[in-house]
């Protein structure tokens, strides 16, 4: 009578293996897909700070300048400019009594497309003549 029970479980602890191995299955594909998600997070994130400080860094260049009608960016450093990154700067005149107000946009771009730093690409800032 022994051996008839135990002939019978041998089929079941296969059931639990093959139960066990699809559990283990989907709940690593699941850690996958959140390792792979938090990745592509922290690379974006990455990505937006870089052009952050890039974008306040040329602000901060144009707003010492003098005031005229254009601008040219600052030279990036090396490193970003082997990542991809670039940098354009726009001033136009708004209309004032004076004339002397600029809004300056600089609009940073990494590997062709701008990156979004605020509720549109670019970093905003004004410029007065005095």
């Amino acid at each position: 009578m022994i051996k008839n029970v135990i002939k019978s479980e041998k089929g079941f602890s296969l059931i639990e293996t093959v139960i066990a191995t699809a559990l283990l299955g989907i709940i690593a594909v699941g850690l996958l897909s959140a390792f792979n998600t938090s990745s592509k997070v922290l690379s974006v994130a990455s990505e937006r700070e870089i052009a952050k400080n890039l974008a306040e860094h040329q602000m901060e260049i144009v707003k010492n300048q003098n005031y005229a009608p254009s601008y040219t960016p600052a030279s990036i450093p090396s490193q970003y400019m082997a990542a991809g990154y670039s940098v354009t700067i726009a001033a136009d005149n708004i209309n004032s009594r004076d004339g002397n107000i600029q809004k300056i946009r600089v609009i940073v771009n990494h590997q062709g497309r701008p990156i979004i730093l605020a509720a549109n690409s670019t970093l905003e800032g004004y410029k007065v003549n005095r």
